[in-house]
């Protein structure tokens, strides 16, 4: 990449005067004579001012450059080029984030309504800039904590210049004053570990077995073992349940976690180095795909949107007690997605273990707190007689 001109000399007997050349130690790099008075020769740019003042008689033309000296003369001939190309890439990248859209996808129009005045306090609206994820997040978080019986579920998604936002209305659950006469019972079997009972009466222990169908709080309202009244019981029960579970693992794992956060980055690449514009958080590693917005007819030079996803990469190869300390978690985790609010895992144990090929599989006990609320309906007619009984005693 050193700097080296290409000249011109013309004139008689050019053999003496390049000789003359080699003799002032200036390095002529290469040399073709088109005819017996003029020759094309390369030499180093900081030789030039050395030759011009040797040259007497004869006649110098620069005719070329090569290496720094050529990149800077084409920049600085394409100065106003790459300077508009510069201010275009700031205002372009300007535009990119600002809105100009908000869309509330929902069939009704005062949710629709409602979600638009709720992002327009937080400066989600048309030709203000955009939020960050982080932000985004935060803004999500309020709106639900201050719409807690309206909202169920939101999502604000980022496609170009436009936010959409996904809204789920939470159901609110009607009183219904004639609800139909019922016992809480056991969905599983279980030792009964908690009861809360709005309505009823409890007729089971606790830490005692229940089966399925089980009644735990019953709608039947006894006084003196006499049937008074039939009730709509209402109430909670939780109880501990067993589960096995099998999972494989492989000794050799990748795995690659999209984590949700995505950007669009403005690039400048020239030869085989880049430049992001204003990409002051970089992802550790990402899925990126890119399209060419602008590029040089002659030079590798190019302007480029890419698309980024944020990944996470696990890649390991590991021993067979790893193997097993990652299966476990892995079913823990299998496990916990099936648990609801107020439910959780007691105690586990390994059952066994076996390999298979490049895996090894893993059984796994559970002891498990969980809601097996269930309600049974009571046979209206059986009440009657009951009831008519109870009378004539």
């Amino acid at each position: 990449m050193k700097n080296i001109i290409k000249i011109k000399i013309s004139g008689k007997n050019i053999e003496r005067f390049l000789r003359r050349l080699n003799n002032h130690k200036i390095d002529l790099l290469e040399i073709k004579y088109c005819n017996y008075n003029e020759v094309f020769v390369k030499i180093y740019a900081e030789d030039y001012e050395q030759v011009e003042k040797l040259k007497t008689i004869y006649d110098i033309q620069i005719l070329n450059s090569y290496g720094w000296l050529k990149i800077k003369q084409q920049f600085f001939s394409y100065k106003i080029f790459f300077f508009s190309l510069v201010v275009g890439a700031c205002i372009l990248l300007f535009l990119t984030q600002v809105i100009t859209e908000v869309e509330v996808i929902h069939s009704d129009k005062n949710v629709r309504n409602l979600l638009l005045n709720e992002v327009e306090k937080y400066g989600i609206q048309k030709y203000h800039l955009k939020k960050s994820y982080d932000q985004i997040e935060q803004i999500k978080k309020e709106i639900l904590e201050n719409h807690k019986k309206e909202l169920e579920w939101i999502e604000i998604i980022n496609i170009g210049t436009k936010y959409q936002i996904k809204v789920e209305e939470r159901k609110q659950n009607q009183k219904n004053e004639d609800l139909e006469k019922r016992n809480v019972v056991a969905k599983k079997p279980a030792i009964l570990k908690k009861v809360e009972a709005k309505n009823g009466v409890i007729t089971r222990e606790i830490n005692h077995y229940v089966g399925k169908g089980d009644t735990v709080i019953s709608g039947e309202i006894y006084l003196n073992e006499e049937l008074k009244d039939v009730i709509s019981a209402d109430g909670k029960i939780f109880g501990e349940v067993w589960y096995k579970s099998s999972v494989e693992f492989p000794y050799l794992y990748y795995e690659e976690n999209y984590t949700g956060k995505k950007k669009t980055v403005y690039q400048i690449r020239f030869l085989n180095w880049h430049f992001d514009l204003f990409n002051f958080h970089p992802f550790q590693q990402s899925k990126k795909s890119d399209k060419i917005l602008l590029q040089h007819l002659f030079l590798p030079f190019q302007f480029v949107k890419e698309e980024q996803e944020e990944v996470t990469v696990k890649d390991k190869i590991y021993t067979i007690d790893e193997a097993i300390t990652e299966a476990r978690k892995l079913a823990i985790k299998k496990m916990k997605e099936q648990l609801k609010k107020n439910e959780y895992i007691i105690s586990t144990k390994d059952l066994k273990v076996s390999t298979k090929e490049s895996k090894i599989r893993l059984d796994v006990f559970f002891t498990v707190y969980e809601d097996i609320t269930a309600y049974q309906k009571i046979d209206e007619e059986e009440v009657k007689k009951k009831l008519e009984e109870s009378k004539k005693e």
